[in-house]
């Protein structure tokens, strides 16, 4: 929860891409609306090269982890709030 809380305060920062390029693991997957699931960092970075996020800043509210007793996998799953600048 607080690696996610301080992911959020990078966003709003210096800017949801580097935040989200940053914190995430070489086998990080991002789910979206719509998509198949974005798996792994170099597909991040791919995906992000394309977007610009100077128009808007991306706030992130975990409400909820779980993690295997292994440590081998973990999600959290909570809030955000997009603003347009």
């Amino acid at each position: 929860m607080k690696a996610d809380s301080d992911f959020s305060k990078m966003s709003l920062e210096v800017g949801m891409k580097k935040a989200f390029l940053y914190w995430v693991a070489d086998s990080g997957v991002m789910l979206g609306d719509n998509r198949y699931p974005t798996r792994g960092r170099e597909s991040m970075v791919s995906m992000f090269s394309t977007l610009s996020d100077s128009s808007f800043t991306l706030a992130w509210e975990p409400i909820f982890e779980k993690i295997a007793e292994s440590g081998e996998l973990g999600y959290t799953y909570g809030y955000y709030t997009r603003t347009i600048k």
